[in-house]
């Protein structure tokens, strides 16, 4: 994990230059896009894999099951075992 300075230093632009161009390049901040990876990857383990929830969370960088799983809830509407449950009918 670098840090929005560190990224800004290794491209060679200040914080706020690299945040900017980001959004207009990506339509979202540094941190909204890293959230989303985040949760795509967490996703894939839910359906390719039985891994316990909180493994899946640590695994794709979430600070705990907690707070993976009430951003996963926020972007697909459910918690998720449900998703997983769902998709294994």
């Amino acid at each position: 994990r670098i840090g929005l300075s560190e990224l800004a230093a290794r491209v060679g632009v200040h914080p706020m230059t690299l945040t900017r161009a980001f959004r207009r390049a990506f339509g979202c901040s540094v941190g909204e896009y890293l959230r989303r990876l985040r949760l795509e990857r967490a996703t894939h383990q839910l359906t390719a894999t039985d891994l316990p929830l909180a493994r899946i969370a640590a695994d794709a960088g979430f600070a705990d099951q907690s707070h993976f799983s009430n951003l996963f809830r926020r972007r697909t509407g459910l918690s998720p075992s449900r998703y997983r449950r769902a998709l294994r009918q």
